[in-house]
């Protein structure tokens, strides 16, 4: 039960972990999620097959789709919005967005008249093409691509080598 949304969410997700450690060993590999509300995790368990048996399908068709493109270190990570009801649901390709929940503190007073602090946490909608507005706002299965090496990209690693080698490295 519950998405895998934003890049916090895919890093510290058990479910992308298992699809992070698939797509390391070489393999073709997919975290599926299904954005159910914690609070009906309970009943969804409880409820007849009928939303499995459309969330087959569609993963079943999303796999045969996809299999063949997979780079290496590659995995998708799939979302699929709650409820389901029918196996025709629109499919975009998004990104992560950076942080689905936006953290504070909040300073109380106790009746005492001592300070403390409540941590509140409010959900970000995100852009049109980010995982977390494609699947909330529109109801759509939100599909984001995720690569795990990043020493192929030329310019990032170009970056970090000036950055490193001319900053941290020149000096005494």
């Amino acid at each position: 039960a519950g998405e895998n949304i934003s890049v916090h969410g895919i890093l510290g997700s058990g479910t992308t972990g298992g699809a992070m450690e698939g797509a390391f060993a070489g393999l073709k590999a997919y975290a599926i999620s299904y954005a159910i509300p914690y609070a009906k995790a309970n009943e969804y368990i409880l409820k007849s097959w009928k939303e499995r048996e459309i969330m087959k399908k569609i993963i079943y068709r999303i796999i045969e789709k996809t299999i063949a493109y997979f780079e290496p270190y590659e995995f998708l990570n799939i979302n699929l919005p709650y409820p389901l009801t029918s196996e025709n649901v629109n499919i975009e390709i998004t990104k992560a967005i950076p942080k689905f929940y936006l953290a504070s503190f909040e300073k109380r007073i106790d009746p005492s008249g001592r300070p403390y602090y409540w941590y509140i946490a409010k959900k970000a909608k995100g852009k049109s093409d980010e995982d977390a507005y494609v699947l909330f706002e529109k109801h759509n299965i939100s599909i984001t691509p995720v690569c795990l090496v990043s020493m192929e990209d030329e310019k990032r690693y170009k970056r970090w080598k000036n950055t490193i080698m001319g900053k941290v490295l020149s000096g005494p």
